[in-house]
């Protein structure tokens, strides 16, 4: 009957009629899958036919509630196994029904926010390349990803703490290791890979072409420091003429004074240096 009926194949609540061969009054049928495999079904009898399509929500929670104390009963490995596979997804793009698989696993609530650390954590999942994913509720500060996304948005999340490092390995200075706290750096870091930064300021190409690093380890500094001179000369170990004498020179090849710290003329410049990959 079930093979008669399409119930192994169905994905929502089925209306099942009488069925006098085998003694059934009429009933729901809902399907119980968990990561899209079908473990079994949820029968309500429904005699008086007073069940309809407004009482589908409760019919779909209560399916819920049963892959919970299914899942509940799981072993631990079938349960690993489960949580790679759905985390495995929620990387890969925005996945409704794995965010809601995910909390019936975890038996996390419903509107179960996520964050991102770059640090690994007991509390939380680990991700593909080691970062960890901590489901948490809301007012929670933040992690590496800045503040919470939806569960769904866990692929989103997990971008944003590996550009905030990526911009930490290149050198950016930030208040905290958040991705809330990049700032202008979010512009070298989602830049296209194929933007070369003397497409945006023709200065880069003259300060590239000099046979050290020097003069856009300086922009790049001096910049990162709010254009504060002092902190920079500190920050490279130069004595402040020497430092004079840097800014001269990137004035008279890039046509750009950073001592007037008009950052949105030099932004591209702080861009440039080598070690800086683009994602």
């Amino acid at each position: 009957m079930v093979d008669r009926l399409g119930l192994v194949h169905a994905t929502s609540p089925v209306r099942v009629p009488t069925v006098p061969e085998a003694g059934m009054e009429p009933r729901w049928c809902v399907p119980l899958r968990v990561c899209g495999q079908l473990v079994g079904y949820l029968w309500v009898l429904d005699p008086q036919h007073r069940a309809g399509p407004d009482t589908l929500p409760a019919l779909a929670a209560a399916a819920e509630h049963a892959i919970g104390v299914i899942a509940s009963g799981s072993a631990p490995e079938d349960d690993d196994r489960q949580l790679r596979d759905l985390l495995g997804r929620l990387e890969r793009g925005t996945d409704e029904e794995a965010a809601r698989r995910l909390t019936v696993l975890a038996r996390s609530p419903d509107d179960a926010l996520i964050a991102v650390d770059e640090h690994s954590r007991r509390d939380g999942w680990t991700l593909s390349d080691g970062l960890t994913a901590l489901p948490v509720g809301p007012g929670h500060p933040g992690a590496t990803s800045g503040p919470p996304l939806p569960l769904a948005e866990l692929h989103e999340a997990a971008r944003r703490a590996r550009l905030t490092l990526q911009a930490l390995r290149a050198g950016a200075r930030l208040t905290r290791r958040s991705w809330d706290c990049l700032h202008a750096w979010r512009m070298v870091v989602e830049a296209p890979p194929a933007l070369d930064p003397a497409e945006i300021h023709p200065g880069v190409d003259a300060l590239q072409r000099q046979k050290t690093h020097d003069l856009l380890i300086t922009a790049r500094t001096l910049m990162d420091l709010g254009g504060d001179v002092h902190a920079t000369a500190d920050a490279l170990h130069l004595h402040r003429t020497t430092l004079y004498y840097r800014l001269d020179r990137i004035k008279a090849l890039a046509s750009v004074d950073l001592r007037a710290r008009t950052a949105t003329t030099s932004t591209s410049l702080c861009a440039s240096r080598p070690s800086v990959r683009r994602p």
